[in-house]
Formats: structure tokens, sequence, C-alpha cells
């Protein structure tokens, strides 16, 4: 079982990790666009207007639940003093 301590360590590792994968996430498919959208054309049959919508919807799903889940309890546990 976590302490509480080791539980915002661990919450805060999180957001570490997250935040790394969001950031490569954003600039693979910001500078790599070209490539990824013809891939993932060919490969679920999209153009590539409807292919940029669900990039930006993928970063903007991902970044939300790492506030939600992941930031805010951490942040929340340090004001607490943990």
């Amino acid at each position: 079982m976590f302490s509480i301590a080791e539980f915002t360590s661990f919450l805060g590792w999180c957001v570490v990790i997250n935040a790394a994968v969001l950031l490569f996430s954003t600039l693979g498919l910001y500078l790599g666009k070209n490539v990824i959208v013809r891939i993932h054309s060919r490969a679920f049959d999209l153009d590539a207007q409807q292919l940029r919508q669900l990039y930006m919807q993928y970063i903007a799903y991902f970044k939300l639940l790492t506030l939600l889940f992941f930031f805010a309890p951490y942040v929340a546990l340090k004001i607490m003093g943990y």
C-alpha cells in the first residue's frame, strides 16, 4: 500500500511522463505532419482535413486527461503538505 507521500511522488512522475509524451506527440505531428498524414490516410481511408482534426482532438483530450487525473491531484496533495 502506498503512503500519501509516495502517491504524491507517483503522481508527480506521471505528470512528467505524460507531459513528455504530449510534447513529443505534438512535435511529431507538427514536424512530420505530411509523412504522418500520408501513412494514416492510406491506413484508415481518411482525408488530410479529417486527420488533422483528429490529431488536434487527440492532443486536446490527452492534455485534458493529464491535467484532470494527474496534475490537479498532484497540486492538491502538494498544497495539503504531502
